[in-house]
């Protein structure tokens, strides 16, 4: 194993310790809105930040460590340079004090999200150029998710005080990082993996990266313009973004299609890598889906904002995990080959049951606000037990990930070992 397929892995590995932490946020985040652990929640004020952002962490190291290694398919001889291992270490340091500054939620917290887009986009543009078309979609997402962080402090610098841009700058920002980069990034990892573990060409690989990466493109910036319209937009803009509604499922399903096509391909491996990439598609089907409906006004005050975030984000955490699971069986990992099932089914079930509650809440929220004048301070206690099937569910991600993350960490590679005592 080379020093950069080491460090892919490290980077993968990395990803997955930042998964769980960001996993474990979001459940307590759900705490917090139950109300059944008050001193839980108020010992930890920032936890939906501390949540975005060991998610957003976490992601960009998985699909940097993905970008490594397709990179490396193309170039098997690459060896890492002084200032890829220097970038290296910048996005380490800013991978983890971020997260850090929000756990003991510091003032300036908010600030490192700067430092963290920086050290992506660094590191992003230092990984040498191959041959294949999804290096270039895989780029191109990175970039666009490194400029999503990088755009509110921005805006905040050049217009000091305006209220009204720094909210639409946090939509676009918002869009350019989880709507479009991080699925565009994950798209072309996806696609590497079915390479990998099916019988589809170098070609029809190449094709399909780059066919489904501009369809997520559209579907990504089609999924934020409802955000801005909500500022103001003419009659004719409104109906526009609703007519196009069809655009985000209709994107996500060609996706759904050629990762079918891959799977009925696929070898006779003992990986769960299909099994990942299978959710990462129905994943992000769904988020595509409650993005559209979001766009047309008879649903959007059905739907909860942020359902189609939070698939989108686990939809490409799904990838990750596929990819650290196909990379640690290439090189002798026994924890990932032929593993238990159990990690898979509890990161599944937990992830659709908790979202399934949340729209279930929202809706119900909505319902009573609607029909029977209900505020949200009356409809909290109603619609508790939804929340407390969310908190549930949340738990069993938690869970499945870490069960995932100990079969890996106790039986890493066996070529990584070798490496490492080298």
């Amino acid at each position: 194993m080379t020093r950069a397929e080491r460090a892919a892995v490290h980077l993968l590995a990395l990803a997955l310790a930042l998964l769980i932490g960001g996993a474990a946020a979001s459940a307590l985040t759900a705490v917090e809105r139950t109300g059944t652990a008050p001193l839980l929640a108020l010992s930890l004020p920032s936890a939906a930040g501390l949540a975005s952002t060991l998610l957003t962490c976490g992601l960009l190291s998985g699909l940097l460590g993905g970008g490594l290694l397709i990179a490396l398919d193309d170039c098997p001889a690459w060896r890492l340079s002084p200032a890829q291992i220097g970038a290296m270490r910048l996005w380490w340091a800013a991978a983890l004090a971020s997260p850090a500054a929000w756990l003991l939620d510091l003032p300036f917290a908010s600030a490192l999200t700067v430092w963290v887009g920086i050290a992506a986009l660094i590191l992003t543009a230092l990984v040498p150029s191959a041959l294949r078309r999804g290096l270039a979609v895989w780029r191109a997402g990175m970039a666009l998710a490194g400029i999503g962080l990088l755009l509110p402090a921005l805006l905040a610098a050049i217009l000091p005080g305006d209220v009204f841009t720094a909210l639409i700058g946090g939509v676009i920002a918002d869009g350019l990082r989880v709507s479009i980069g991080i699925p565009v990034a994950a798209v072309a990892l996806m696609f590497w993996l079915m390479h990998r573990f099916s019988t589809v060409t170098p070609v029809w690989a190449a094709r399909g990266t780059r066919t489904c990466g501009g369809l997520i493109a559209l579907a990504g910036a089609w999924l934020t313009l409802p955000g801005l319209a909500a500022f103001g937009a003419p009659n004719w803009m409104r109906t526009l973004i609703g007519v196009g509604g069809f655009i985000p499922p209709l994107a996500w399903a060609v996706v759904a299609a050629h990762t079918y096509a891959a799977l009925v391909r696929s070898g006779m491996t003992t990986a769960r890598t299909t099994h990942w990439t299978a959710l990462a598609a129905l994943l992000f089907l769904l988020g595509g889906l409650t993005g559209g409906l979001r766009a047309l006004p008879e649903f959007a005050a059905w739907t909860a904002p942020a359902l189609s975030n939070t698939l989108m984000m686990w939809g490409a955490a799904a990838v990750m995990i596929g990819a650290l699971n196909q990379t640690s069986a290439a090189f002798g990992g026994r924890a990932a080959r032929g593993g238990a099932l159990a990690p898979f089914w509890l990161v599944t079930g937990g992830v659709l049951i908790a979202v399934w509650a949340l729209s279930m809440a929202y809706a119900a929220q909505t319902a009573l606000a609607l029909g029977a004048g209900v505020g949200l301070a009356g409809s909290a206690g109603l619609i508790a037990p939804l929340r407390s099937l969310a908190l549930v569910g949340w738990m069993a991600a938690v869970f499945g990930v870490s069960w995932f993350g100990v079969g890996f960490w106790r039986r890493p590679p066996a070529a990584l070992i070798e490496a490492e005592q080298e």
